[in-house]
This record gives structure tokens, C-alpha cells and sequence, in this order.
């Protein structure tokens, strides 16, 4: 018994001199290395040493330097002059181009300012009266020309005695009036409506307000493109890219309309996160663009959606048409109503000819807006039934 297990010992501690003795021979390797290692550091030291010793022949060593050469640095600062340079350039000719287009603003304003001599309720002012020449001023007008009236949506709606958004009255009424311009009476039509519809605002823009819209801004099933020449497609090609690049949703409409009444419509569709507003204004004179209709109507549109809730959407719209003018002025009531459709003799009597031509506008301005009120209520059952299926 005592012989085994002294047997067990004997090849234990056989084991353990094995190792031992290999740790042994490794740490020494590990020693011979670090050894060698630290004389290969010596070597490459003395070697560096000489070749500075070579390079710097006088007995002080210099010292490694983090210096460019020169020859980079002069590459460096002639390329950052020559960005400087073209920068300047660029910023000259900006400025240049900017001073031009605000003295055309300047002038396109100051051409139109009137001086009161008395004060008067209403008058009409610079906002639709023309289109300058120079493209960027062009730009800038339709800009400036849409965003006043996207600014003054609420007041107008108030002076047109518009209900509020609370209200639950229904607007639906096409109105003839005088306004006073240049201190003469002139007939005014003005087409309201407002109602609430079971949808949510941006279904409402899609099916209805926006083709609805664009349908109106171009003059209609009735209206008539312009089949301009080279020259004048020219223009309109470049408007309407200076326009898409500012907003897509800008844009410059030429349609001739029922009499043969050439009309230049801006119109630009704001998409705000409660409420939706397209405008429309005619542009009376357009310096590119001359406008071969002898008489015109200044003519001034706006609808707005509004959201009410999640799944009701307030709609109010309004359109306002002048009567007639001239380069001279205002037309007489006989030409106004030929426009219409009657001839108004000079032996009939002025007011029974304003009822007739007054009747006349009723009763073809009622039609459409019972054609606007079947084409909403055939997009309101195309949308229900969608939601159905």
C-alpha cells in the first residue's frame, strides 16, 4: 500500500520538474528577446544619430521640425487668394444684379403711387397693375403680389361681411354694387360662399379645392389656351421657370376668356398646417407681355380651407370682378352690358337699363354658381363612396 502511493508521488513530482524547467526556458527566452530588443534600440538610435550628424555637420544637432516647406505654403495661400478672389467676384456681381432689380421695384412702385389730394375710402393701388421687364422684378412681383393677398385673406372676408369660422351659417349669394374708384362709381360683382363639410382638410384640397381652383384660374371649360408665337412662348417659358424654382405652386396663367377678354392671371396655392389659401389677381399690364384685349377687369379671387376638427374642414371663397376699363377708364354702362351679352339703347332710360343689365349678370352669375355647388356636391358623394368601399 505505502509502495503506491509512493509510486503516485514519485511521478507527480516528475511533473512538476518538467514545468518547472519549461518556464524556465521560456522566461529566459523572454529575457534574450528583450535583450535584443533593447540592443536593437541602441543601433537605431546611433544610426539616427549619424545621420544627423551628416545632414547637420556642425555639432549642434537639429532638431526634427513639423514645418511645411515653403514651396506648399505658396501653394496654399495662392489657391485660398484665387477662391478669395472668385468669392468677391461673385458677391460684386450679386450686388450689382440685387441694386438693379430693387431700382426696378422702386420704379414699378413710384409709377403707380397716387398723391391724394383729398382722402378717400378706397383706391386702387399698385399691387395689380403691372409687370416690369426684368426677370428677377417679374419674380418678385407675382411674389409680393400673392403674399399681399394671402396677408389681407381675414380682413377682406371681414369687409365682405364674411360669418366666423364658429358660425354655422351657410353663404351662398352673388352680390352687384358701387365702389368708388377715382372718384367715379363703378360697378363691382362679388360672388361669396362659405359652408362646412364633413371632411378633413386635406381631403378637401385634393378632390375639390385644388382642381376646382385651377379649373377657375384658367378661365374655365370655356376659356381658350393662347397659342402664343416664338417670342412670346419664350416669355412664358422663362416665367414659369424663374416661378417654379421660387414655389411650385407659383404660377402665371394667359387664357383668353368669353368675349374674346385676354386675361394674365397670377395665382399660387399656400399650404399652412391648419388652413389651406389660393389667390388669384389678373395682371392688368404686362410689360413683356402686352395684352391685346382693349378693355379689362381687375380681377381678384381668393379660397380658403380651414380646419375645423380632424374630420370637418370650413370652405369660404370669394371673387370680386370690376366692371370694364380702358387705358382712358371706365367703360359706359352700353359697352358693359354688350360684354354681357345686351345691347342697351341710347333712348332707354338708365335705370330701367341697369336693372336689365343687372338682371342679366344675376342670372348668368347664378348659373355658375350652381354649377360650382353641383361640382362640389358630385366631389363630396365621390368621397363618400370611397370611404364606403
Amino acid at each position: 500500500m505505502s509502495t503506491a502511493a509512493d509510486t503516485v508521488d514519485a511521478a507527480r513530482l516528475k511533473k512538476r520538474m518538467r514545468q518547472t524547467l519549461k518556464m524556465q526556458r521560456y522566461r529566459k527566452r523572454l529575457l534574450e528577446k528583450a535583450d535584443m530588443l533593447r540592443a536593437t534600440v541602441s543601433e537605431l538610435e546611433q544610426a539616427i544619430y549619424d545621420a544627423m550628424q551628416r545632414r547637420h555637420p556642425s555639432n549642434e544637432v537639429a532638431q526634427p521640425s513639423t514645418l511645411l516647406p515653403w514651396e506648399q505654403v505658396v501653394r496654399a495661400l495662392r489657391d485660398e487668394s484665387e477662391l478669395a478672389t472668385k468669392d468677391n467676384v461673385d458677391l460684386q456681381r450679386l450686388c450689382k444684379t440685387q441694386g438693379i432689380v430693387l431700382l426696378v421695384l422702386k420704379q414699378w412702385v413710384a409709377s403707380f403711387v397716387v398723391h391724394m389730394r383729398t382722402p378717400r375710402g378706397t383706391m386702387k393701388t399698385w399691387r395689380h397693375v403691372t409687370l416690369g421687364v426684368h426677370p428677377a422684378s417679374r419674380v418678385r412681383g407675382c411674389d409680393w403680389i400673392t403674399l399681399q393677398m394671402l396677408h389681407h385673406v381675414d380682413r377682406v372676408f371681414q369687409q365682405c361681411h364674411f360669418p366666423p369660422l364658429t358660425s354655422t351659417d351657410v353663404v351662398d349669394d352673388f352680390v352687384i354694387g358701387t365702389t368708388e374708384e377715382d372718384d367715379d362709381d363703378t360697378v363691382q360683382y362679388m360672388w361669396r360662399d362659405q359652408r362646412e363639410v364633413p371632411y378633413a382638410m386635406e381631403v378637401v384640397r385634393e378632390l375639390f379645392a385644388r382642381p376646382h381652383y385651377t379649373k377657375m384660374v384658367a378661365g374655365g371649360p370655356k376659356a381658350k389656351w393662347i397659342a402664343p408665337d416664338d417670342e412670346t412662348a419664350a416669355v412664358v417659358a422663362a416665367d414659369n421657370y424663374r416661378l417654379r424654382e421660387l414655389d411650385a405652386r407659383l404660377h402665371y396663367v394667359h387664357s383668353f376668356r368669353g368675349n374674346q377678354m385676354l386675361v394674365r392671371n397670377v395665382a399660387r396655392e399656400f399650404d399652412l398646417p391648419d388652413r389651406c389659401v389660393f389667390v388669384a389677381q389678373n395682371i392688368h399690364d404686362d410689360e413683356l407681355l402686352p395684352n391685346s384685349s382693349a378693355a379689362q377687369r381687375n380681377r381678384t379671387s381668393w379660397f380658403v380651407l380651414d380646419r375645423i376638427s380632424s374630420t370637418r374642414t370650413k370652405m369660404r371663397a370669394l371673387s370680386v370682378l370690376s366692371q370694364q376699363f380702358t387705358k382712358t377708364g371706365f367703360v359706359d354702362l352700353a359697352d358693359e352690358a354688350k360684354a354681357w351679352g345686351l345691347d342697351v339703347k341710347p333712348t332707354e332710360a338708365l335705370d330701367s337699363a341697369e336693372r336689365r343689365v343687372h338682371h342679366r349678370i344675376s342670372q348668368i352669375c347664378s348659373f355658375n354658381g350652381s354649377t360650382y355647388n353641383r361640382e362640389l356636391d358630385e366631389a363630396l358623394a365621390s368621397t363618400a363612396k370611397k370611404r364606403i368601399k
